[in-house]
């Protein structure tokens, strides 16, 4: 009998403790936001007179608005059984001191809770990134934030985020699909170089360095336009690399995605692809303030078009190589030497290098090394062996 009533005792105990989920919302309650743009506010240009403001000073938290977020989101009523797998998206703003400021206001604005767990897309504008402690500000929000899917893809945008969150491309219903397809199925393409939010976050927090790809409006044709990589240093923007310069960065640093390139042979134009085998690094100390760096990176291509009345597969392809090999190397060194004495950044893996395998070197320049990296001479050598012709007869 005792035993029968703790039995009941415990299932009792367990049926309280197991009556349901005590935050429950449903989720005709919910707007699930899939992507968020970050603009200036009216008010980014007077940011030194928050810093006349003082702690214990009231209402102070509308005074400046400095930044100006959209939240876009699926049109839920598109979706269903027999539509479609997207819907168009809809879209709200609001413009506050913070992030979490215009949060507020737009939740204000919203009859549903604002949820950031299934966000696909962050677009930061080109104006934004001139304000480094603005940046600053923002990054640390995505720190901080508990709940925002930190694996969504970031984009620069080339004019105000607002206008690319309501563009409608012509083969996705929203723009957040479209981006994450061109970064998605170009992967291969050395001259697209994908970044997440979580990848950001850590470059910038190790060095305040980071390349985040670059997109274009054209308002003539309405196509979204890949235009390089962003360069930001010290949380600002600084420059940026054409699709071109991009590739050349990326065959340099060894990336695993191919690409495409074209040389002339005998006056006609012969096409190849190329894929990474792999890179090596050999630095030399030349004095105190100087090194002497080679990167020497191997490539295995196929040839995909050559016209001519001679066969592809009478061609002398030492010298094919030889020729390839002095072209990318050429425009490869040219890239790196730009990068290094324009904006004195060091995206190569250089100093990981000396970090892990000359260690002694490291220690004699890591007070000096900006200066030593500035001074330092880099030679970039493209190996390019020719593995397939494709079918010639």
């Amino acid at each position: 009998m005792k035993r029968t009533r703790g039995k009941f005792g415990l299932l009792f105990i367990i049926c309280c403790l197991l009556t349901g989920c005590w935050d429950n919302v449903e989720i005709d309650s919910k707007c699930f936001i899939s992507t968020i743009g970050i603009d200036v506010g009216k008010d980014i240009e007077e940011l030194k007179r928050a810093k006349e403001i003082e702690s214990d000073e009231p209402f102070a938290a509308r005074e400046i608005k400095k930044l100006k977020v959209t939240y876009g989101y699926p049109d839920m009523s598109q979706l269903g059984p027999e539509k479609g797998g997207t819907a168009e998206s809809k879209s709200l703003s609001a413009e506050g001191t913070s992030m979490q400021d215009a949060k507020l206001l737009a939740t204000l604005k919203s009859s549903r809770k604002l949820i950031l767990g299934q966000t696909k897309l962050l677009l930061l504008s080109h104006e934004v990134l001139n304000y480094p402690e603005v940046v600053k500000e923002i990054m640390d929000y995505f720190q901080r934030e508990p709940f925002l899917n930190r694996m969504m893809h970031v984009v620069v945008t080339s004019g105000k985020t607002e206008d690319y969150i309501s563009h409608k491309p012509e083969m996705e219903n929203n723009i957040e699909y479209y981006i994450n397809g061109l970064m998605k199925h170009t992967e291969r393409a050395a001259s697209v170089m994908p970044m997440t939010v979580n990848e950001m976050l850590r470059l910038l927090t190790e060095n305040g360095n980071v390349f985040i790809p670059k997109i274009m409006l054209d308002k003539e044709t309405n196509e979204i336009i890949l235009k390089g990589v962003a360069i930001i240093k010290d949380y600002e923007i600084v420059g940026n690399l054409s699709s071109l310069e991009t590739a050349d960065l990326s065959i340099i640093r060894g990336a695993k995605q191919g690409g495409s390139r074209l040389i002339y042979v005998k006056g006609k134009p012969l096409d190849f692809t190329f894929e990474s085998e792999g890179r090596q690094i050999k630095i030399s100390n030349k004095s105190k303030n100087k090194l002497n760096i080679q990167i020497k990176v191997l490539l295995e291509a196929q040839i995909k078009g050559y016209y001519a009345e001679e066969k592809v597969s009478i061609l002398d392809f030492k010298v094919v190589e030889e020729d390839i090999k002095k072209a990318m190397s050429e425009e490869c060194t040219k890239v790196a030497n730009m990068i290094q004495r324009n904006y004195g950044i060091e995206p190569f893996g250089i100093q990981e290098y000396l970090t892990k395998f000359q260690p002694s070197l490291w220690k004699e320049i890591e007070d000096n090394w900006d200066d030593v990296y500035k001074n330092s001479n880099i030679e970039i050598i493209v190996q390019t062996k020719i593995r397939r012709i494709g079918v010639t007869e």
